[in-house]
């Protein structure tokens, strides 16, 4: 199978993601849109029909705007179908700290609190189908992988205390007797409110409520071509032309190159890797002590993420290949089952039964935003692999910006994505970055 990559296919294949076998595609009936004839017209054109377009083509419709939704893909075909269901407050990969010494404690506070917004916009939009979507209370725990790593993951504890987030500090004692198969459990952050969640039954939810309100989802309708023509968008797609007066690009990390080079040049697609697990034994989940309800990450700088789901098997996933067309060598399947069996190790041997990669979109700043970047022209993205929660009032706060409505006074919402310099060479620097990451996790 050839391998999508934005930074090199001059368009996206309509249903890119079709040969991807997902645990979640597995376990989830694909979704349907009722795809009218395409409108040659349309007030608000949301390209993508992920957590972000979705969320805002629903808030534009709930203000008797007309809206249109394509994807090249199925609804939800990228991240927000693949993920892996951390529902978490927060996004990006800047920690309180990171937004206190940039911009004062009264701003990092409110940020959390967004973050916090976030997980509550989700509680809404789960109400009343939380066992069809898996969608479970849970704690966020943040792992430190090393000894020297201890004493700046305690040193957040307190600094979450003035916002809605509620930290728990857990040294190494309390980890061992609560979670006695963790390999790397040197101390630990605990972090709610927190969710769990089967992302594809999440994001086919949210599309029957945005097609509730209105707006009309074309799936397997790439965008092939934008031309800007005075004050309207001239859209060129797979399954004819649409004139648009505003365009929200809700791409995230799937934004092919050409469609808006501008846009493009201020994010990096990175591959990330997911595998899940035969079902677990029980005697592997006693010496594992996971329960489904914890969402672990750990320190490193190329983090491992996992999770027992609520079937038995295990989820575990970390960074792939950094080019589309090795995304498929076997190598990565081997590197991160190494990883997973490292880190749990009374997992050694197990077998695994999905495996699958997915693009997500990296800032510069490790900061995603909510910006214009150009006249009736509006996108969210950069969410670093972190936007299950985030992405979803990201869309509702793109909508409010299309709709020329005050944002929050925070810094994801009052600027805007910064280019790359050298953008040509995004890779390359990658490229060294992960040396660097790998270097640093191992010391």
């Amino acid at each position: 199978m050839s391998y999508y990559d934005p930074l090199r296919a001059q368009t996206i294949p309509r249903f890119h993601e079709r040969d991807i076998r997902s645990y979640w595609a597995a376990i989830t009936p694909p979704a349907t849109s009722l795809n009218a004839p395409l409108p040659q017209r349309a007030d608000y054109v949301v390209i993508g029909a992920g957590y972000t377009g979705l969320n805002a083509a629903t808030a534009l419709a709930e203000r008797g705007k007309d809206v249109v939704v394509l994807d090249a893909g199925a609804i939800g075909a990228g991240c927000s179908s693949r993920n892996a269901g951390f529902v978490l407050p927060g996004t990006g990969r800047l920690g309180f700290q990171d937004y206190e010494q940039r911009f004062g404690e009264d701003v990092a506070v409110a940020v959390q609190n967004e973050f916090a917004a976030s997980i509550h916009h989700l509680q809404n939009i789960a109400k009343g189908v939380e066992a069809e979507l898996q969608f479970h209370p849970a704690q966020y725990l943040r792992l430190a992988h090393t000894r020297q790593h201890v004493a700046a993951l305690a040193a957040q504890q307190p600094l979450y205390e003035p916002t809605l987030l509620n930290p728990e500090w857990l040294d190494r004692d309390a980890l061992i007797a609560r979670h006695p198969g963790l390999a790397y459990a040197h101390g630990g952050l605990s972090v709610t409110p927190a969710y769990s969640v089967n992302p594809a039954a999440l994001v086919q939810h949210t599309a029957n409520l945005a097609e509730q309100a209105g707006v009309v989802i074309h799936s397997g309708v790439a965008v092939i071509g934008c031309t800007q023509v005075g004050a309207h968008w001239n859209l060129s797609t797979s399954a004819g032309d649409v004139i648009a007066d505003h365009v929200l690009f809700c791409t995230n990390g799937y934004l092919p190159k050409p469609l808006f080079p501008e846009l493009s040049q201020r994010h990096l697609p990175v591959l990330s890797s997911v595998m899940v697990t035969a079902p677990l034994s029980s005697t592997q989940r006693q010496a594992l002590g996971l329960s489904a309800q914890q969402l672990v990450m750990d320190t490193r700088i190329l983090k491992y993420y996992y999770r027992l789901l609520p079937d038995g098997r295990l989820l575990f996933g970390g960074r792939g290949a950094i080019q589309g067309k090795n995304a498929q060598h076997p190598r990565y399947q081997r590197d991160l089952y190494h990883a997973l069996t490292t880190t749990l190790p009374m997992l050694a041997g197990i077998q695994i039964e999905f495996y699958w990669q997915g693009w997500i979109s990296v800032a510069l700043d490790s900061m995603p935003r909510v910006f214009s970047p150009a006249p009736n022209t509006y996108a969210a993205l950069g969410y670093c692999g972190a936007g299950v929660a985030f992405s979803a009032l990201a869309g509702r706060r793109l909508a409010s910006l299309a709709l020329n409505e005050p944002l929050p006074p925070l810094p994801f919402y009052q600027s805007e994505l910064p280019r790359f310099p050298f953008a040509q060479f995004r890779r390359l620097g990658q490229w060294g970055f992960y040396q660097y990451g790998r270097l640093r996790d191992r010391m």
